[in-house]
C-alpha cells in the first residue's frame, strides 16, 4: 500500500530511510536467502493495516481468478497480464493465476477508480492510499481479495508499480519493509517497475511446501533453513 497525501509528507517519510536503505545485492545464494528471510519475517506475518494481531502465515490454496473492474488503461492491463505470467514462471508452487471476464467467478477483484471512490470499492480502505488491498481468509487460507488502484492522481509508471505491489500484498506478503529500496514492498514511495530478487525469494518462501498456512515465524524460519540449508 502506498500513501501520498502530499509531496512534503512523502519526502519526510523517505528521509529516515535514505541513510540505511540499500538495493538487494547479496554476496551469494545463501546470503540472498538469509537477507530475504529477514525481509520475509517483516512482510509475511502481519499486515500494514488492520492486522488484528495476526502473527502467522496466510496464503492461497485455490486457483486465483482475478477480475478487473473500472477504467484501466491498456497499459494497466498489459502490466497486470505480464505480472500474472511472470508469477506462473517464477513461483511454481503458487496456485495458478488467471484473469477472467466475469466478476461472478472471481475471487480477486481489482478496481481502477478515482481516489474518492476507493472507500466504496475496497473494504477497510485507509484514506489517502493510492493503492490498497484487503483479503479474507479461513483456516489460514486466503479465500478472496479486493484491490483498488486510483486512476486520477497517478501516472502510468505509478500505476504499474501499484498493480504489482498491491497484488503481492493480496498474495499474503501483506506488510512493507524499509530494507531494500528496489523491492516492490519497500515502505518508502518509489516507482520501481519490477519485483526485485528479494521479492521473488519471499514469494517462493511463502508458497514453499516446507511451510504450512498458520505457521508462526519460528516454525517457518526453522523449516526454510532446514530445507535450503542456510
Amino acid at each position: 500500500m502506498k500513501r501520498l497525501t502530499a509531496l512534503l509528507l512523502a519526502l519526510l517519510l523517505a528521509l529516515p530511510a535514505v541513510a540505511c536503505a540499500d538495493t538487494f545485492h547479496p554476496r551469494n545464494i545463501n546470503d540472498a536467502r538469509e537477507q530475504a528471510l529477514e525481509a520475509f519475517n517483516l512482510c509475511a506475518f502481519s499486515a500494514e493495516y488492520n492486522s488484528g494481531g495476526r502473527n502467522y502465515i496466510v496464503r492461497w490454496k485455490r486457483p486465483i481468478k482475478i477480475y478487473v473492474a473500472g477504467s484501466p488503461t491498456t497499459q494497466d492491463l498489459k502490466t497486470l497480464d505480464a505480472f500474472i505470467m511472470e508469477l506462473g514462471l517464477r513461483v511454481p508452487c503458487m496456485p495458478p493465476v488467471t484473469r477472467i471476464n466475469s466478476q461472478s467467478g472471481a475471487n480477486v477483484v481489482m478496481h481502477f477508480c478515482r481516489l474518492s471512490e476507493m472507500g466504496s470499492r475496497v473494504p477497510g480502505y485507509q484514506e489517502g492510499n493510492w493503492g490498497y488491498f484487503t483479503f479474507s481468509y479461513n483456516d489460514y487460507l486466503i479465500t478472496k481479495a479486493t484491490i483498488g488502484i486510483s486512476t486520477d492522481v497517478t501516472s502510468q509508471l505509478e500505476r504499474n508499480h501499484l498493480i504489482q505491489e498491491e497484488f503481492v500484498g493480496a498474495l499474503g506478503l501483506a506488510n512493507d519493509h524499509w530494507m531494500y529500496e528496489d523491492s516492490i514492498l519497500y515502505q518508502g514511495w518509489t516507482t520501481v517497475q519490477h519485483l526485485s530478487e528479494v521479492d521473488w525469494l519471499m514469494l517462493n518462501f511463502l508458497y514453499s511446501p516446507q511451510i504450512k498456512p498458520g505457521n508462526k515465524q519460528t516454525q517457518a524460519d526453522k523449516a526454510l533453513r532446514q530445507f535450503y540449508g542456510f
